[in-house]
């Protein structure tokens, strides 16, 4: 439904547009929001789909999914200490459940939408190759000056495919480096990532 307003009643006189994608921006940076709008706001981003994704998630993609961990793993103690209690009729072991199982679907929310992203770039390669909007690493070439550094003895060194740059990967003049996000988002997820049809 968000969508269809958008695009029926955003003007850039009104900017229906803009201000929806800074709330929702704004969401996500906001710890003190609940995580029930965290989830709403990555839903609605979704919903909107990958152009909004890369607008209002990817620029704090990386610290996000950074918080989500800690935020989860703050959860899980939480609960062990409930249940290390024996005193499951606490009301701190039942909010301590609910905060788990909303921090579950803000992650499963997470690589719902790096699955939208991929499945975007990869339907759109020529549109994406021709644009200069997105950059991509020669990690064939990065891999081969690596394996090229010799040590104090002249002796090549190799260096696994891991040990290059793992810069942002946006880079400083906005354009999204599409091989860093794909390992990135790899790193995070793994085979969660696939997309079965």
């Amino acid at each position: 439904i968000l969508r269809q307003v958008l695009d029926r009643w955003s003007t850039p006189v009104n900017q229906l547009r803009s201000q929806t994608h800074r709330a929702l921006r704004d969401y996500l940076k906001e710890d003190k929001i609940s995580y029930s709008s965290h989830f709403g706001a990555l839903s609605a981003m979704i919903a909107l789909g990958p152009d909004v994704l890369e607008d209002c998630l990817l620029p704090q993609l990386e610290k996000y999914i950074q918080r989500t961990r800690e935020k989860m793993q703050k959860a899980e103690e939480e609960q062990l200490a409930a249940v290390a209690s024996f005193n499951l009729k606490d009301a701190g072991f039942y909010e301590s459940a609910k905060k788990k199982i909303t921090l579950n679907l803000i992650w499963g929310t997470l690589i719902a939408a790096a699955r939208c992203l991929i499945s975007y770039y990869y339907t759109n390669a020529k549109s994406i190759v021709l644009s200069n909007k997105y950059v991509t690493s020669q990690i064939n070439q990065e891999k081969e000056k690596s394996a090229k550094v010799k040590d104090e003895r002249g002796e090549v060194l190799e260096e696994p495919l891991e040990a290059i740059d793992k810069a942002s990967f946006i880079e400083p003049n906005g354009q999204i480096d599409l091989v860093k996000l794909y390992f990135f988002l790899h790193e995070q997820f793994g085979s969660s990532l696939t997309n079965i049809k």
